[in-house]
């Protein structure tokens, strides 16, 4: 009975794709932006439903601090899936890493979603169902954590790959502006869909959406590889990876992060960025626990405040980003947002911890502008890099770095509320949100002037190898 749906839409897909005007690399662009929407569609019924699971009384958690807690291994899992990856993309390439790494994702969804709808505490003692359901949905929210970065990187490293600065300068915004509008229009059917599916139907169709955007991502590549434009390695590039075999994969980190410098200083900047980012996650989680006790209407909140997050950081990418493009620099626009964040966190302490609204508000600015303004920054700097850098340093930014200035706060942020409870470790909490924001501020002024010396550099670094080859066949 599924062979003829999927088939279906695979024939409406080919029709739809053949009747585009555009040449094959923005269909390509297309399919891929496609998937990386779909990806964070399924994202949000994936996050809502984990989220309010893990924190709930009767499936999860009572104590909130197993939410920071539980980030703190996302961590070692993220390293783990990371050498997964670096192992795919050495022997099968990106494409097949990337669809592996997809259809892991869906499956561990839709088994989770179908493992809580199957258990029930009728037929089970209560402290076996209570020890099943908590032992499951901590290991579903740290692998969901850990996945959804994977992914999503190795969306914009195709895109990346394939795009000259000046075409990335103008679609990259428009392209992260289409994720907004399927992750807002998600977000915004997690009620109804709570309402008459339950809680475990949400991760189901999570899966099956990260299914469906393997379909799209599988497209891309395919159009890739009929026109000759796959992401692959050059000449000069495939001796640089050659030297790194029998390496393991901290030691061609290192060798990568010392050849590209630049990947260093993005380094310092991703982790206080998360941490900041854990921090206000973790402040929203503890004040919505204490404001909204109820699991139904703490998941309406939730879905709610994450579509406001997606639609205005759809305004951010359609309107306000490439109306600041045009009057700032890249320099500048990486300020913007450590800038703000540093302004909302003296705000937030200075209320001692704040209220629901304004821990909620800055979270949404942090969140939309990550979404955006950083996020569209970030791509730009991959695109006049090496294909190693695009695809394993981006990786391990994307993935490891990024994840641990999360688990580094998230065990920090478990043993505060722990030790000093929930209303004396939000004080001091909101204390930690200035200082990681001061030294964000810091880092980001850093990499800004190594940008402002790294265009040149990095041209003559990844161009002059082919100019002197072309020279010496000259002579």
């Amino acid at each position: 009975m599924m062979t003829i749906p999927v088939s279906s839409i695979a024939k409406t897909w080919q029709h739809y794709r053949g009747t585009l005007s555009c040449s094959p690399k923005a269909r390509a662009i297309l399919s891929m932006a496609l998937a990386s929407a779909i990806h964070f569609a399924g994202y949000e019924y994936a996050r809502t439903g984990t989220l309010t699971l893990v924190t709930s009384e009767r499936t999860g958690f009572s104590n909130s601090s197993v939410v920071p807690f539980a980030l703190g291994f996302v961590s070692p899992i993220s390293l783990l899936l990371l050498w997964l990856y670096a192992r795919m993309l050495d022997y099968s390439g990106p494409n097949i890493a990337l669809r592996n790494c997809h259809l892991a994702y869906a499956l561990i969804l839709c088994l989770g979603g179908l493992f809580l709808q199957a258990i029930d505490p009728v037929l089970l003692p209560l402290n076996m169902y209570h020890q099943c359901s908590r032992f499951f949905l901590f290991a579903l929210f740290v692998l969901e954590n850990g996945f959804v970065q994977l992914l999503f990187t190795q969306h914009w490293a195709f895109m990346s790959s394939i795009q000259t600065r000046e075409q990335a300068a103008i679609w990259f915004a428009p392209i992260a502006g289409i994720g907004s509008i399927a992750s807002t229009a998600a977000a915004f059917t997690v009620a109804p869909l709570t309402d008459y599916m339950g809680l475990p139907a949400l991760l189901i169709l999570a899966g099956i959406s990260i299914g469906a955007s393997a379909f799209f991502a599988m497209d891309a590549y395919h159009l890739a590889e009929q026109h000759g434009f796959e992401p692959s390695p050059k000449e000069n590039e495939k001796k640089t990876i050659a030297k790194n075999d029998g390496k393991n994969l901290f030691q061609r980190a290192i060798a990568l992060f010392q050849r590209v410098p630049l990947l260093g200083a993005l380094c310092f900047e991703v982790i206080f960025s998360q941490a900041q980012s854990s921090l206000l996650n973790s402040l929203f989680v503890l004040k919505l626990k204490d404001s909204i006790p109820e699991d139904d209407e703490r998941a309406r909140y939730t879905g709610n405040c994450y579509a406001c997050i997606n639609g205005f950081s759809g305004v951010l990418q359609f309107l306000v980003l490439p109306f600041l493009a045009r009057r700032l620099n890249n320099r500048q626009l990486w300020l913007v947002m450590p800038t703000i964040m540093t302004v909302c966190a003296v705000f937030i302490s200075l209320q001692h911890a704040g209220s629901i609204h304004s821990v909620s508000g800055s979270f949404l600015l942090m969140k939309a502008m990550e979404y955006s303004v950083r996020g569209v920054t970030t791509e730009m700097v991959y695109v006049n890099l090496d294909y190693e850098s695009r695809f394993l340093g981006k990786e391990i930014i994307g993935v490891f770095v990024n994840r641990v200035g999360k688990s580094l706060v998230a065990i920090g942020l478990s043993l505060v509320t722990v030790y000093f409870g929930s209303q004396s470790g939000l004080q001091y909490l909101s204390l930690a949100l200035v200082a990681v924001a001061a030294g964000w501020l810091l880092v980001t002024y850093r990499l800004t002037t190594f940008l402002e010396d790294s265009p040149s550099k990095e041209k003559q670094q990844y161009r002059s190898a082919p100019a002197a080859t072309s020279k010496s066949k000259k002579e």
